[in-house]
């Protein structure tokens, strides 16, 4: 028998979720880009809140399938690995994107025509300087934000956690 957390409902459901993760994160993100000014970097964040919700209605429809139910590992498993499709994502529609609206994202020209009102520390010679910072949300932020969410709703979320059977992580089981 094949792993459950490696059969194809489960892998479909990783890249549904994590896309749609993705992609509410990008909203906030686009009007940042659109208003290009440093004092909207907190629509990064927000981006990331709404990156974690996604990942909590995933996690809270793995408490209804029966073989995530009754295994808490499994449900942090699926969780992360939705996570994970959903940064890997958004980090590819992030500089996607980006390029899009500037680009010469790569060449010398100032980084305060991406973003105005830059810091000092964050101006460089090339504009893909800002890109960092930009990433660093991206992955890390969501990355954070939807491992806590996934672990906080397999322990909250479970009604028995006593019955709670074994995980197996082989391939076949």
């Amino acid at each position: 028998m094949i792993n459950p957390l490696l059969n194809k409902q489960h892998l479909r459901q990783y890249l549904l979720y994590g896309s749609a993760a993705a992609v509410v994160y990008i909203i906030p993100y686009i009007i940042f880009l659109i208003r290009n000014d440093y004092e909207n970097f907190y629509l990064l964040f927000v981006g990331s809140g709404l990156f974690m919700l996604a990942i909590f209605i995933y996690t809270l429809k793995l408490i209804r399938q029966p073989y995530d139910k009754k295994r808490t590992l499994s449900m942090i498993f699926a969780g992360h690995f939705a996570t994970i499709t959903g940064v890997l994502i958004a980090a590819f529609l992030v500089i996607t994107i980006l390029s899009l609206f500037f680009p010469h994202l790569f060449t010398t020209t100032y980084a305060d025509k991406i973003v105005k009102d830059l810091p000092p520390a964050m101006r460089s010679g090339k504009p893909s300087g800002v890109l960092f910072p930009i990433l660093f949300i991206t992955t890390l932020g969501n990355f954070g934000v939807g491992s806590f969410i996934s672990l906080i709703t397999a322990y909250a979320g479970k009604l028995n956690q006593t019955k709670d059977e074994p995980v197996s992580l082989e391939t076949r089981i």
